[in-house]
């Protein structure tokens, strides 16, 4: 069976019920949504380098903000109770915060790698559990945009110089 043939029987096959774990799975995809943006808008205030704020607020524009919506819709949809919201950073300048409390910029982007390699498993893991064929599409959109994302914060840190590689592995007896 190939792609198409699994997508198309996809389509035709009645919606299912969701199960505990879907619900959980969604609960928890969007727990971590909103504590992810609280996060990303604190970071926001720490950086001063323009690309990484720019690529931050863009992140929570076209990333966060839709995909919190359209999970809590679906959620909704299948009468499941939303995780409360995370409140709002209140606005701060980056010139106001003390030196021993600011994050650096390359800090900053390592904190957003680990958020996304966090909630790509999150959704992957998600996916792997899914039965509700509507989930399943909807979390690997969800988990095409995050890919997306990931990679424009990875170019950066590459053109940025903050992109940390481990050193390269040479196989016992390999010519070096």
């Amino acid at each position: 069976m190939n792609l198409v043939q699994s997508l198309i029987g996809a389509a035709l096959t009645p919606a299912r019920p969701l199960h505990v774990g879907e619900a959980m799975t969604l609960w928890s995809i969007l727990a971590a949504l909103q504590d992810g943006r609280g996060v990303a808008m604190g970071l926001l205030h720490h950086t001063s380098d323009s690309e990484l704020k720019r690529y931050i607020e863009q992140h929570i524009r076209d990333f966060d903000d839709p995909w919190t919506k359209r999970i809590k819709e679906f959620m909704l949809e299948h009468h499941i109770s939303p995780p409360p919201p995370s409140s709002d950073k209140p606005a701060a300048r980056e010139s106001e915060i003390p030196p021993g409390a600011k994050f650096s910029d390359v800090e900053i982007a390592e904190m957003l790698v680990v958020m996304f390699r966090n909630g790509l498993q999150l959704v992957q893991h998600g996916l792997l559990e899914c039965l509700n064929y509507a989930m399943g599409a909807l979390l690997v959109q969800m988990q095409a945009d995050g890919f997306r994302d990931s990679l424009m914060l990875r170019e950066m840190m590459e053109k940025r110089g903050w992109l940390k590689a481990p050193p390269q592995w040479h196989p016992p007896g390999a010519a070096h």
